[in-house]
């Protein structure tokens, strides 16, 4: 079965989820697709007050006042920091929110054509990746990261392609979709 046909399949019936209640601060990010499956991600550049620096990420942030729903939010950050007009994109659907202890973050799947390649606002984008998604099912991808969390050495999985460290809030997103589409 083609990638954006089973990717339609896994997220069928998603849209219909309201956004989660704004008791905290609130966040949506963009999985951006192309039919053959190749998923974008970007490299966040390096910042002394940003606690997710350098880290691997979907585009996207925080909510503003000014955003209607989540679903703009995901669509105006994305045009901040790539440069690409999901409002021109297919909507396929959203996954399941995921709580941080700083924000609650919602995910929103979207297609574009092959030919987007978007481009990295050097505020806010180090670099712009288009990584096979069928990668993150490989188990000679997969292992654990050590890093200093919280004042004390943590475990946490990691999926490496190329120089792409994925793990965290990212990795959950691409295990729910991975979880939804391995169903169909």
């Amino acid at each position: 079965m083609q990638f954006d046909k089973l990717l339609s399949l896994a997220l069928q019936n998603t849209l219909t989820q309201g956004d989660i209640p704004a008791e905290s601060f609130r966040a949506s990010v963009a999985l951006i697709f192309k039919k053959d499956g190749q998923l974008c991600m970007i490299r966040r550049p390096k910042k002394e007050q940003d606690p997710w620096s350098g880290h691997m990420a979907f585009p996207g942030g925080r909510e503003e006042e000014s955003d209607i729903n989540l679903r703009a939010t995901a669509e105006r950050e994305t045009l901040e920091e790539v440069f690409i007009d999901l409002k021109e994109a297919q909507i396929i659907g959203r996954l399941t929110d995921l709580n941080h202890p700083r924000l609650t973050v919602s995910a929103f799947v979207y297609l574009v054509n092959d030919e987007v390649m978007g481009y990295g606002n050097p505020v806010e984008v180090a670099k712009i990746f288009w990584l096979p998604f069928q990668e993150f099912s490989n188990p000679l991808r997969q292992s654990q990261l050590e890093i200093e969390f919280a004042g004390r050495q943590r475990s946490f999985p990691v999926i490496t392609i190329e120089e792409a460290d994925v793990w965290g809030i990212s990795l959950q997103f691409i295990q729910d979709l991975c979880n939804r589409m391995e169903k169909i």
